[in-house]
Formats: C-alpha cells, sequence, structure tokens
C-alpha cells in the first residue's frame, strides 16, 4: 500500500455518498469474475485478488469524480507536474547509475531517467500523458513561455527514460491527436486543410529534429539499457507474454478471476514488476477470460464510437488513451497506481 492509495482511499470513503458511480457493467465484470475465481482457489487465496479490485475500482471512481474531488487544487496541479518533471531530471542528473534499487525488488537500471516512478517505461508514458495536455494548452494558447519550458523539459525526459514502448505510444497518440480539428467543419475549406496539414508537418518534423538532438546529445556510458537495439527486455517481454497466455489457456472462457493472475502463475510477488504480465491487455484475458474481456471490450468501443462523434471536444482524451492503449500492449499501464492518479489530475486540470 503507497500514500497514493491511502489519499484515494480517503476521498472514497469521504465523498462516495455525494458522487458519480463507476459503471454499473465495469463493476459487474470485475466483481462477477473474481467471485468466478472462487471455484479455483480458497477465499484466503483470492482475498489479495479482491483488495487489487478494490482499489483499482476506488482509482476509478476518482477518475470520474475527479473535477468535484481535485477541482479544489486545480492551480496547484501544473506546479505539481513541474515538481514531478524536476525531480526526475535531477535524478537523472545526479543519481544516474540506480543498479542498487536491484536488492529492494525494482529493476536495474544505468544511465536512464527513472525518476520518483523508479522505473523508465511507467514515467515514459507519465511523461507522454503531460506532454500531450501540455501541447493541448499550447495549441489553445493556454501557455506562457515557462510553459514551453516545461513542454521541452517533458520530451526531452522523455527520451531520456530509453523506453522505445513509450516512444512508440507518444508518437501513435500524438499522430492521432493531430489529424483530429481542433474545430467542427475546419476541414471544409480547402485553404485550411493545406495550412493545418503543413503546419502540422513542421511540428512534426522539428518535434523529430529536437528528439534526435536530445538522443545524440545524451551519455551514454555503456550498458544493456540504453542500447537501442537491445533483444534481453524484448525477451523478458516475449516470456512474460508466453506465461500470461498459458495461464489464460488453462482457464479461457472465465479467467482465473481478478485479480488473481499471481496465484495462478505461481509467482513469489517478491518483484514489483513480477505479479503481472508484461502486457495490460493480456492480464485482463488471463483474469476475466474470453467472455469478460469481450463485454469490456464492446464497452470500449462503444464509448469511442461517443468519443469519435465528439471529437472535437474529446480530442485531448483520445489520444491519451490511445497512447495509453498502445502502452498497455508491452507494459502493466490499465493498472499501475500512478498512472491512474495522474489521469485524474489531467482530468480535472482540463475541465471547464
Amino acid at each position: 500500500m503507497t500514500v497514493l492509495d491511502v489519499a484515494v482511499g480517503g476521498m472514497v470513503i469521504a465523498n462516495f455518498a455525494n458522487s458519480k458511480k463507476v459503471g454499473l457493467w465495469t463493476i459487474a465484470i470485475l466483481v462477477g469474475s473474481w467471485v468466478l475465481g472462487l471455484r479455483l482457489f480458497s477465499l484466503e487465496q483470492s482475498l489479495t485478488g479482491g483488495l487489487y479490485l478494490l482499489r483499482f475500482l476506488g482509482y476509478l471512481w476518482v477518475i470520474i469524480n475527479s473535477e468535484k474531488l481535485l477541482g479544489p487544487v486545480k492551480k496547484f496541479i501544473i506546479p505539481a507536474f513541474w515538481v514531478f518533471i524536476i525531480l526526475a531530471w535531477i535524478q537523472y542528473l545526479f543519481l544516474p547509475d540506480t543498479r542498487f534499487l536491484l536488492r529492494y525488488g525494482w529493476d536495474e537500471h544505468y544511465y536512464r531517467m527513472i525518476g520518483t516512478v523508479l522505473d523508465p517505461n511507467y514515467l515514459g508514458v507519465m511523461l507522454g500523458i503531460i506532454g500531450i495536455y501540455l501541447i493541448y494548452k499550447y495549441t489553445n494558447r493556454q501557455i506562457d513561455k515557462w510553459g514551453k519550458i516545461l513542454i521541452a523539459l517533458t520530451f526531452g525526459g522523455l527520451v531520456m527514460t530509453y523506453s522505445r514502448a513509450a516512444w512508440l505510444a507518444i508518437t501513435v497518440g500524438l499522430s492521432v491527436y493531430s489529424v483530429i480539428p481542433a474545430k467542427a467543419g475546419i476541414y471544409k475549406d480547402n485553404l485550411n486543410r493545406f495550412r493545418i496539414k503543413s503546419g502540422m508537418t513542421m511540428k512534426i518534423l522539428i518535434g523529430l529534429l529536437f528528439f534526435g538532438l536530445v538522443l545524440y546529445l545524451a551519455p551514454k556510458q555503456g550498458g544493456e539499457g540504453v542500447n537501442l537495439f537491445r533483444t534481453a527486455s524484448i525477451e523478458q517481454r516475449i516470456e512474460s507474454w508466453r506465461e500470461g497466455i498459458n495461464v489464460w489457456r488453462e482457464h479461457p472462457w472465465l479467467g482465473v478471476g481478478f485479480n488473481n493472475y499471481r496465484i495462478a502463475a505461481g509467482l513469489n510477488g517478491k518483484s514489483h514488476a513480477g505479479n503481472a504480465p508484461s502486457s495490460s491487455w493480456i492480464l485482463l484475458l488471463a483474469t476475466t477470460g474470453i467472455i469478460g474481456t469481450g463485454i469490456l471490450g464492446g464497452l470500449g468501443v462503444v464509448d469511442g464510437i461517443r468519443g469519435i462523434r465528439e471529437m472535437t471536444k474529446n480530442k485531448l482524451w483520445i489520444g491519451i488513451l490511445v497512447m495509453i492503449g498502445v502502452h498497455a500492449v508491452f507494459n502493466n499501464t490499465l493498472f499501475f497506481q500512478p498512472v491512474l492518479g495522474l489521469l485524474a489530475l489531467i482530468k480535472a486540470a482540463s475541465a471547464d
């Protein structure tokens, strides 16, 4: 349990009565999945998975109600981003060798930015989320020169994570964000279309040049982590996927229950990264089965269609959710508490 978990629990207890609730179908699928898991494991064995479930639902509830819960501290959200990013740069510049964290259950990293998250992959996706939000504010002319500096520090830090999954995710997310018109009907005029596409192309080229320059100037002290063509992490990820698929094959239709993956896979829980496969989608499939994942996926498609219909209004969130969805292919992003907490902050900060 972390301080963030305690804060979320406190908000749920204090404000639950007068709030929006998590979607009934989402609760039914996840809770029903956990209950069905009792056919495989004892109540004592399933208790940990049940606590994981309650925590996840608590974070979803906070995200849904973030405008109300975090509205009073909205003006402090951008300063909080400054602190988060500056601390990440301090770690990278003054404590680049973090291999000593291996003894505490974290992965070892050398000359990679891990910040206060202690993991470059998750730090990368969090910087990507902040980056898309800042670009959204920039395109809406809601940002000053200090905000532009924060954008540079954010994307510069993203480069220093050397997380290829985060790079791919932000590339896809920003690409989707960029092609969505800022105003309804803006593409009806050919001249506007040409100007928008030309401006978009220039910004993408400038961004790629900035990315390449930072990557070129970044110190490379050796080690597998900063090798862009490293294969060890790919092999570990593939092995993790294979393990997750094997768990799913044992109970393909209903899964092993959310979140009983650790028990089903026989994991010891000593590693911070070892209690789930390196993919949120495989974890969801293994724990809720084809039926649960299919229903949740269908609900996601319905919500996605609604979002596309209101594309100009939800431009920011379409970009962020696409980025997270891509990143979740390679990491357990959908269930990582700091990412969920950050989504609540972004939702509160972007509220009208």
